[in-house]
């Protein structure tokens, strides 16, 4: 877990709560405090960082360890719950959401070049036809 987590520029790190608590209270995050009882570890995503590859590399280990368990955290300053954690980690891999956007965008730029091509090439043929 903790390469694919620095592959992904993140840090895991297990907290004391009441530091946390402090820290969270001081970067005006106060929806976090509720998820600090018990034992406590948080990811650090940097700015560059892949939180989708973050929340899929966590989410694995909580399945394979049985021990870790996801709470829910704070993405771009909005809380969202271990749910919504785990609707992020289902999400493909940025390269592949590249590649769908891309052929929804080139789709229709395909087709309208097929359509404006069609009379051209059919005024070829017929030129054709016209010199045979």
């Amino acid at each position: 877990m903790h390469g694919k987590l620095r592959d992904s520029d993140a840090t895991f790190r297990v907290v004391k709560n009441t530091l946390t608590r402090r820290a969270a209270q001081q970067a005006g995050t106060d929806a976090l405090l509720a998820m600090l009882e018990g034992p406590t570890a948080i990811a650090f995503v940097e700015a560059e960082g892949n939180p989708v590859a973050v929340a899929k590399a966590l989410s694995d280990a909580a399945k394979e360890t049985k021990i870790l368990v996801l709470r829910g955290g704070v993405l771009s300053g909005k809380t969202i719950t271990d749910a919504e954690v785990e609707s992020l980690a289902k999400l493909p891999p940025l390269d592949v959401l590249q590649a769908q956007l891309v052929g929804v965008i080139v789709a229709p730029l395909t087709q309208l070049v097929a359509v404006l091509n069609a009379p051209v090439q059919n005024l070829v043929g017929l030129i054709d036809a016209r010199i045979k």
